[in-house]
């Protein structure tokens, strides 16, 4: 009867120890799964981040070199109708 209760005591103990590695085990891998897709997610962020700012820094400098080209177009044609008129 001992020697029973020794061996479901010994299995018992076994199978929580299998059962506790088991869990932390998994555990970790979904830790390390977290981790990896957090960075990936990361990097995508910041990557879409900063090709938004680099297309809207073109749209700005384009607008203003658009605007400067007709600000001097306009300044232009009134020197030319002014120099005309006078």
């Amino acid at each position: 009867m001992l020697d029973d209760n020794q061996t479901t005591l010994s299995n018992a103990y076994n199978q929580m120890i299998d059962d506790n590695l088991t869990t932390l085990c998994n555990v970790y891998n979904q830790m390390i799964d977290d981790n990896q897709m957090t960075s990936y997610n990361q990097m995508i962020d910041d990557t879409l981040t900063t090709l938004s700012n680099a297309y809207n820094q073109m749209i700005d400098d384009n607008q203003m070199t658009l605007s400067n080209a007709y600000k001097q177009m306009i300044d232009d044609n009134l020197t030319t109708l002014s120099n005309a008129y006078n």
